[in-house]
């Protein structure tokens, strides 16, 4: 006999981790995770160094592939996407940015009742156990870990000087009253192992007979029964099954997967199911519009000083293993950032709209051979990222076919924007004139990307156009608001389905000043609380659209 389910969560992600672990708290509900990906054995998950490998592996990474980008020459990029349980919180940079509190306010005067910072603070509070300590903006007892960068560098410290020096204040925490500054960054792990959300969350809870995690389970669509959500098919090995819930299907799959199984459900703009003879299930405009994402320009410096990437011979392995099997800190530990600036390239902005990330050591093609594959750099070097929050622009997610295996098709024009290419210029000049301060200027040897002929607007927009890099950030493509219009309303329910729920990146009105990992742990936690209150199943009935 078949089981019945009282939650299908749909994507073992970031966000499907937390909910597989509060929904189940309660021994009475039964709940099913299905994730089309692998268990997180890999040591490239585990150990932070791995970062590059994990991203890179196609075992844990699903690389989708998008549109040549018009404004980038054609470009083809491609947009990632965890393949493994944790899902983007397995494979990136390990980065833990709240976003700032304004953010929260604009998604609330967007139409997303009950979002502002003053209600979503204690959702990033319950989340988190900060190794800084618990006060008004931080948590101390929650699931995940935060520590402070664990890699001790002398550029490090010169970074952090420099930037003090060109006016920049030192912020000890960029995640409590205020974002702007020069701060060391705060990353998930613990005791010098990434902790992913699979690691945090999912593993305490598979431990309870009501929780049931299967990998490697492609949805194909999720089946309804009029206007109601009632379970999901999925292919596993080559067969399909259907599973069915008298509760909540709660779609976790990421801001490229969910408005693909939605449209593959027949939930999405009428003219993209015509088009592919999907039967119209409800008629949903923006299933996978307002697609957002963070532009990065590569910035590298040649410098004096020994860098991580160039300690690579035996003696630095043994080192920094030593280092790390000892201490668990070091090199082994290294996230995608050690240091930050946020700041604003205009003081009448109201939030920084420039985070710039320094690392001490470099990625590049080798000086010998500027046409190689991008690896670790040979020569001593450290870059900076130079992040652009707040961007313009907005891309679209849409189906290739009418199958669950074809990939989607992703548009999106990283620098089609003039405006967006004028504050990213901004806040590159803005790096140079850190790097040109007496606390950093002495290790530098030279500029080589974009390099000192870089001078004019004009080139500059010629280099961001050719290396310009995307900060792996997707969201929106599932936005809630208060218009009918809206894919989900501001309780993450899909407007005119019920029973069902879309709980990640997606469904941001806008990206968040920063990485998105930690506002969408903060997503499932609140998501939690609305799923599981009282209230929310009382009111439920006056969502359905018949």
């Amino acid at each position: 006999m078949s089981v019945e389910w009282d939650y299908i969560i749909v994507g073992g992600g970031t966000a499907g981790c937390v909910l597989a672990n509060r929904l189940s708290a309660d021994s009475r509900h039964k709940v099913l995770l299905l994730d089309a990906g692998i268990p997180d054995r890999s040591p490239y998950i585990h150990v932070p160094a791995g970062i590059a490998k994990a991203a890179s592996d196609e075992r844990l990474n699903w690389s989708y592939e998008a549109e040549p980008d018009a404004s980038r020459a054609d470009a083809v990029e491609y947009w990632p996407a965890g393949k493994a349980l944790g899902g983007g919180s397995s494979i990136n940079g390990m980065i833990h940015v709240r976003g700032n509190p304004r953010d929260f306010d604009e998604w609330q005067e967007l139409g997303a009742r009950d979002w502002g910072y003053q209600s979503v603070l204690p959702y990033f509070k319950r989340a988190e156990c900060f190794e800084g300590g618990a006060d008004y903006y931080r948590g101390d007892d929650g699931p995940h870990s935060v520590s402070y960068v664990r890699v001790d560098h002398p550029l490090t410290d010169a970074f952090t000087m420099a930037a003090q020096q060109a006016g920049h204040v030192l912020n000890r925490d960029y995640n409590g009253e205020r974002q702007s500054g020069v701060s060391r960054m705060q990353v998930n792990q613990r005791r010098g192992w990434r902790q992913s959300t699979a690691k945090a969350y999912l593993k305490p809870a598979r431990r309870r007979p009501n929780l049931k995690v299967v990998t490697e389970a492609h949805v194909e669509r999720i089946l309804t029964n009029g206007h109601r959500a009632v379970g999901a098919k999925y292919s596993r090995g080559g067969e399909s099954h259907t599973v069915r819930c008298n509760g909540e299907v709660i779609l976790c799959a990421g801001a490229i997967a969910s408005p693909k199984i939605l449209m593959l459900s027949g939930i999405g703009p009428k003219e993209v199911l015509e088009e592919h003879r999907i039967p119209v299930v409800a008629t949903s405009p923006r299933v996978g519009r307002n697609l957002q994402e963070h532009p990065v320009a590569p910035m590298a410096w040649h410098v004096s000083q020994s860098t991580l990437n160039t300690e690579l011979n035996l003696a630095g392995m043994l080192k920094h293993g030593l280092n790390w099997l000892l201490f668990r800190r070091g090199a082994i530990t290294t996230p995608a950032g050690h240091a930050q600036i946020f700041f604003k390239t205009d003081d009448a902005l109201d939030r920084p709209n420039i985070q710039a990330i320094f690392t001490p050591f470099c990625y590049g093609a080798s000086e010998s051979d500027t046409q190689a594959e991008w690896g670790l750099y040979d020569k001593s070097a450290v870059m900076v990222g130079v992040c652009l929050m707040n961007t313009r622009v907005r891309g679209r997610v849409t189906l290739g076919a009418a199958d669950f295996s074809a990939p989607p098709v992703i548009s999106h024009q990283l620098l089609s924007d003039s405006k967006d290419i004028e504050a990213l210029i901004d806040g590159c000049e803005e790096v140079r004139r850190v790097f040109a301060q007496a606390g950093l200027a002495p290790y530098v040897t030279d500029e080589f990307m974009p390099g000192e002929g870089v001078k004019s607007r004009d080139s500059f927009e010629e280099f961001l156009r050719q290396n310009i890099a995307m900060g792996y950030h997707a969201a929106g493509t599932c936005a809630m608001g208060s218009d009918p219009q809206s894919v989900t309303d501001s309780r993450l329910r899909v407007n005119g389905i019920a029973g069902l729920r879309v709980v990640d990146a997606s469904v941001m009105p806008t990206v968040t000043t920063g990485n998105t990992n930690a506002p969408v742990v903060m997503i499932a936690e609140k998501a939690a609380d609305m799923i599981l209150s009282h209230s929310d199943a009382a009111s439920e009935h006056a969502n359905e659209q018949v």
